[in-house]
This record gives C-alpha cells, sequence and structure tokens, in this order.
C-alpha cells in the first residue's frame, strides 16, 4: 500500500506535467485563435487576412515533422497513464476528484480529435461541409478555447490534491513527532526517577547498617 501511495504521487506529477505541455501546445496558436474570437469589431480585410493566418498555420500543422505529433500523442499517452494508475485504486476522500480528473481529460482529447485534428484536415483539404471557411476556422479556434479550459480544470484538481495530501502527510508527521517526542520525554522522567531512587535506598541501607554496628558494639 505505500508503494502504491507512492506511485499514485508520482503519477499526479506525471499527469500535471503532460497537462501543462498540452496547455503550452494550445497557447501557441493563441495569437491565431485570438482575432477569430474576441475581435468582433473587424473589417472584411482584416476577417481575410486574419483567417488566412489562421489557414497557413493549421495547415503547417500537417507538414510539421511527424516526431513532432508523434511526441505529442506520447505524452497524451503518459497522461492516461498516470490517471489510470490514479484511479486504480483511489482513497475514498478523493476518488471522486481522481474520477473527475480522468473523464475531463478524456473529453479534452476527445475535443482535441473529433474537432482540431479532422478541423485541421479540413483546413488542409479546403472542405468545410455546410458552413464557410471562417467560420469552420473560428470552430476549430473555439475547440481549442475548450481544450485549454478542460486542461486547466484538471491541472487545478491535480494540483489541489497534490497539495492536500502533502499538507496531510506534513500534519500527520508533526503529530507523530509531537507524540515521539512526548513519549522520549516521559522515558526520561521514568529513568531520572529511578535514578534518585536508587541513591535513596543505598544511603538508607548504609544508614541501617550503621544502626546495627552501633547496637552491636554497645551490647559487646
Amino acid at each position: 500500500m505505500a508503494f502504491y501511495q507512492s506511485a499514485c504521487t508520482v503519477a499526479t506529477l506525471v499527469s500535471i506535467m503532460s497537462c501543462c505541455v498540452l496547455l503550452g501546445i494550445t497557447f501557441a496558436n493563441w495569437p491565431y485563435t485570438h482575432p477569430l474570437l474576441w475581435q468582433s469589431a473587424l473589417t472584411e480585410s482584416e476577417k481575410a487576412r486574419y483567417a488566412k493566418l489562421a489557414l497557413d498555420n493549421y495547415v503547417h500543422w500537417l507538414e510539421i515533422p511527424k516526431l513532432i505529433p508523434y511526441t505529442m500523442y506520447s505524452i497524451v499517452s503518459i497522461g492516461f497513464l498516470g490517471f489510470t494508475l490514479k484511479i486504480f485504486k483511489p482513497s475514498e476522500d478523493v476518488k471522486y476528484f481522481e474520477y473527475g480528473s480522468f473523464l475531463v481529460y478524456v473529453l479534452a482529447v476527445c475535443c482535441y480529435v473529433s474537432n482540431i485534428r479532422y478541423g485541421v484536415y479540413s483546413a488542409a483539404a479546403g472542405q468545410w461541409g455546410d458552413v464557410d471557411e471562417y467560420t469552420g476556422l473560428c470552430v476549430i479556434a473555439a475547440s481549442e478555447v475548450i481544450v485549454v479550459f478542460l486542461i486547466l480544470g484538471v491541472v487545478i484538481i491535480q494540483a489541489g490534491l497534490f497539495y492536500a495530501k502533502y499538507e496531510d502527510d506534513r500534519v500527520k508527521s508533526e503529530f507523530l513527532l509531537n507524540e515521539l517526542k512526548l513519549k522520549l520525554a516521559q522515558a526520561d522522567a521514568k529513568q531520572s526517577s529511578k535514578s534518585d531512587a536508587a541513591p535513596a535506598k543505598s544511603t538508607a541501607s548504609t544508614t541501617g547498617a550503621n544502626k546495627s554496628q552501633s547496637k552491636t558494639k554497645k551490647v559487646n
């Protein structure tokens, strides 16, 4: 059980680091998603310019070396491994937080696969279905924002669980240390009382022996 608790602590750190890497990848697209979502007062020429920048960025995703997306998928898999370990035998106090974190993490990955990844393929092919190109790019940008909020929720929950575990261990360690100090103090006090009693008994026996010797001399 102690080994599992230690492994859960490592799994928490692995999960948080995995989420932070994914947040960094998503935040790298913020300069392209911000004009599409948060700047409403744009002219048609500005919309076309920002849409062209976002489109080129998303198409570039498919042109990068395969090692880069494979690395990201490996990081996502490591995060799944950490969450799976944590929900294997969770503590009764935090099991719902662990299940919720795993569920939110799965939702974030599903949102990436269903909206962002396929949206990138649509951008490369120029086929947007029932919507125009600008709306399709806005859908990809909005999906990235959703992923950011989901991953942030996971990070906050896991960081809170990690701090709670740390604080609980600190309080327990202080309590056990105080108990040990109290027992050692009681043992020292008992030992001191025994040491003080031994000379008193020795003095009493010596006094008794002297009295006996003096009585014997008087009789003689």
